[in-house]
Formats: structure tokens, sequence, C-alpha cells
């Protein structure tokens, strides 16, 4: 993996795990914790067990045309997304309720026809000020009485 594509994906998945952490905030009421879509555990969000983990599987095959959409990436546990192979059934489960079938279906298209080749050092400054604007934006949020 090249060092643009590693820190590009560093960046989209630290900005996953804030982005995830703020919709639990009304559960958890704590922007350090995050809950696993797929077996509901509670973790730290910035730790190695907080996972971003892919739906449809960079493995699959295609051209990995949604390596970094986010409708494909969400929190999941350490062992869901390795021990469980990413704990299909329970993902596809989430997907259905959070976007619906239409999305999943395309999401498996757009994984075999798209590719980001010669675009991750741009990928990863646009995670890197997404997640800034929103760690900026919660700290806000949270300083308001």
């Amino acid at each position: 993996m090249s060092k643009n594509k590693k820190r590009a994906w560093r960046w989209c998945a630290k900005y996953i795990k804030l982005r995830d952490a703020v919709e639990d905030l009304p559960t958890t009421k704590d922007v350090s914790l995050v809950i696993c879509r797929t077996c509901e555990k509670w973790m730290k969000t910035n730790t190695k067990e907080a996972q971003a983990s892919h739906f449809v599987s960079r493995g699959l095959g295609g051209s990995s045309g949604i390596y970094y959409d986010e409708r494909n990436i969400h929190i999941t546990c350490y062992q869901c997304n390795c021990f469980r192979q990413g704990n299909a059934e329970a993902y596809r489960e989430y997907m259905l309720k959070k976007y619906g079938q239409e999305v999943i279906d395309e999401l498996k298209l757009k994984h075999r026809i798209n590719s980001y080749k010669g675009q991750h050092w741009a990928i990863g400054e646009m995670y890197k000020q997404m997640y800034k604007d929103l760690l900026k934006n919660v700290f806000v949020a949270l300083s308001k009485p």
C-alpha cells in the first residue's frame, strides 16, 4: 500500500470513528465511546478495538470503487471485523435499516466500476479536514450550556 493510500485511510478511519461516536452521543453521552454496528458492544473510540469496517469488503474483487464511500464504512469491534469476517449477517441488517436495499445494490455496483487510482493524497487531505471540522463542531456543541 502506498504512503498516500495509508495516510488517506488513516484519516478516513479517524473521521468514521468520530462520525459514529457523534451519532451515538444520545446513547453513550460521551464522544469517547462508540457502539459496534454489528454486535452493539460499547468501546473506546480511539483504540484498536474500534475498527472502521467496510460493509462491501475490499477483498471481494473489483476496483475498490467504494473504499472511501462513507456509506460503506462504519464502526465495528475488533472481534466482529477480524474474527467474525465482518459479522456479515448483522452488518447487512444494520445497512438495510440505515440505508435500504437500493444503497446496498449501488455500493456493490460501484465497487466493480469505480477506482481511486492517483487520488489518495487528495482524499487524505479531505478526510483530515472533515475530521478537524467535525471535532471542532463537537467541542462547540458540548461546550454550550
